[in-house]
Formats: structure tokens, sequence, C-alpha cells
């Protein structure tokens, strides 16, 4: 696969490593001194990282994606021959900018969103299973060769940054936090524009996230069906026809003139419906913590954006939102359903509620 071979076999040996480890913390998870095994997966996590980051920021200019378009532009952001804030967000001009006047290569670049974006992904991983769980290690030995995760670091990176503020920001709203999660968020916004769905979550928490299943259930099922009819094609083209006439500018609004195939495709729509599945199997099992189930519904709600946006050009970009947060989910709702089926074989009846932290 060709996000494999961006990694060199030590990384995958580290990352066996770390899996090893992950065992071990299964079996000293009740110690009572717990600061020794913290330490320990600190250190591997922090190694596996940095080799990650090392090999993703080395890769060739030509690799598949948007690698050679971002050095192209900074040369011209070195040579003075471009305007760098008439391309991109103002966040990532303002770092290029920044390295062109240090005199650095932009894989300074490449290096640090891997190592933000994992690191941001493993402090979410930690609020939502606890540091005694080997799940924040399995995790985030996932992560790191899931393809969303390569293709954040590898290809789009100012939407890796992006998301970096937004698994901070997630962790955040999780923990019960206000201010830091909005603040966050907006941050966000000048690295990459596509953050702003996270903003009804951040500044509305206790309103969304009272959002009934079945609302979002069936606003799902009005979205797909809007969609597989071509209702949102024929709203986008009015929508853009009308902002063009405005004279505002709108990235990937001239469909016709990129590359890339838009429209109702079946295998976005499953992929994004996973979100609405995991939602209905964490109420099925009966574990309806408030605070995880915030956190499912807000994957539900993504997926719903990014199916809502199937005729946009570039659309994965929602996309990205909604998938990352699946290897969470997946383990999350992994524990509970052997939680229940240990209690089943037990025949213990006690209500239960899994640790958060």
């Amino acid at each position: 696969m060709l996000y494999l071979t961006l990694y060199d076999d030590v990384f995958f040996v580290v990352l066996t490593l770390l899996l090893t480890f992950a065992a071990v913390k299964f079996r000293l998870r009740n110690i009572p001194n717990y600061h020794l095994v913290a330490f320990f997966e600190a250190f591997l996590i922090l190694l596996v990282t940095l080799l990650a980051s090392w090999f993703i920021s080395t890769r060739p200019a030509e690799i598949e994606g948007d690698t050679s378009v971002y050095l192209d532009f900074y040369e011209t952001v070195v040579n003075g021959t471009g305007h760098p804030f008439a391309i991109f967000e103002p966040g990532f001009a303002v770092i290029t900018l920044f390295l062109s006047e240090m005199g650095l290569d932009l894989r300074v670049l490449f290096f640090v969103v891997p190592l933000l974006l994992s690191l941001s992904y493993h402090r979410l991983a930690v609020r939502v299973f606890g540091i005694r769980s080997s799940m924040t290690v399995m995790v985030f030995a996932c992560i790191l060769i899931y393809p969303f995760f390569l293709s954040l670091t590898a290809n789009v990176i100012r939407q890796g940054l992006a998301m970096a503020l937004v698994l901070l920001a997630i962790s955040r709203l999780l923990g019960g936090q206000k201010w830091r999660p909005r603040l966050l968020a907006l941050v966000s916004l000048v690295f990459h524009k596509s953050t702003v769905i996270l903003l009804p979550w951040v500044f509305f928490r206790r309103t969304t996230a009272k959002l009934p299943v079945s609302l979002l259930l069936l606003v799902w099922i009005l979205v797909s069906a809007c969609s597989v009819f071509g209702i949102f094609k024929s709203l986008a083209t009015l929508l853009f026809d009308q902002l063009a006439a405005m004279g505002v500018s709108i990235n990937y609004g001239d469909t016709s003139a990129i590359d890339y195939q838009t429209g109702f495709r079946l295998s976005f729509w499953l992929f994004s419906s996973c979100s609405i599945f995991f939602l209905l199997c964490m109420k099925a099992v009966g574990f309806t913590d408030r605070r995880m189930m915030m956190l499912f519904k807000m994957s539900a709600y993504f997926g719903i954006v990014h199916i809502l946006t199937f005729d946009v050009a570039y659309n994965d970009r929602f996309g990205l939102y909604v998938w990352m947060l699946y290897p969470i989910q997946a383990f999350y709702l992994a524990r509970c359903v052997l939680v229940r089926l240990s209690r089943a074989t037990t025949y213990d009846r006690a209500p239960v509620r899994l640790p958060y932290e």
C-alpha cells in the first residue's frame, strides 16, 4: 500500500514494541504506583511519533498528493514572486512567511504537522479511555498507519494543522471546559476554513449534547435521500452562480474545471454513515455516558455534513473530520461490548459505567 512506503523498517520495529508495551500496560493497569508505566508510555509515544514525523517529512517531492504543490508555493514565497495570503489561509501563510524569513526549509513544517496531529490524537485517546487503559496505546499505534492520518500529514498539511487543534478542542470539550475549546476552534479556522463545522459544538455545547439520537437518524436519512436524488447538486450550482455574480470567489466552486469526481458516491456514503452505526450501537449496548455520547453524536454530525457536501469538489476535506474519529470510536465501542458480555456471562445486573478518566 502506498502510504506504508512512507515509513522505513525501523518504524515498524518501534511500532511493534509499542504494541507489546500495550499488553504489558494491560497487566499493570491496577498497580497503585502508576507513574513509571506512564513515563514509559510517554517515552515510547514520543519516540514512535518522532520517527513517523521524520519519515513523512523526508518523503519524495513527487509522491502522490500535494507535496510538490506546497514546495512550489514555498519557493514562490522565498523568491518574492507569490502572495501567500491570496492563495492559502492566513495561518498557513504566516507560518510559510516565518519559515522563509528564518531561512528554514518547508520540510520543517512537514515534520511538525504529523508530530502535532499524532500527539493531539493521543491526548484525545487518554481523555476517552483513561491514562491506565492500554487502548490509548493501541489506538495511537493504529492512527500512525491510518490512511487518513497520512492524508492529513502528507497531502493536505494545512488541514493537518487545523485538525490537531480540532482534536485538542474536542478533548477539552469532553473535559467540560468552555472557553478553551472555543478558542482552539477559532484558531483552527485560520489554518483551514472547513473547521467551521466544529463551531456549533463548542459554542452551543449543552444544546448539541442533548440532540436525540432519533433526530440525528432522521436527518441522516433525509440528507442521504436528497444527495441520492441530486437536490443538493442543484442547490449548490444555484448558490455558486449567485456568489459568482456577486464577485465572491469560492474554492472548488467551479467543479467543471477540476478533474475530480463529484456527486453522490456510494463508497463515501457508506463510510461516513459508519458514524450513525456506531451511535446506534452505543445506544443499543446501554452505555450512555453523557460526554461519550456527545463524541458519538458529534461524529454522526460530521458524517452528515460530509454527505451533504458530496456535490462540492474535494468534499473529502469534510469527511476527514468524521473518519479520523473512527479508531477511537471503534475501540471504545468494542470495550463497551466486552464489558457487557462479561457481565452477562457472570449474571451481574448492577448498573455500571465505564471509567472515563
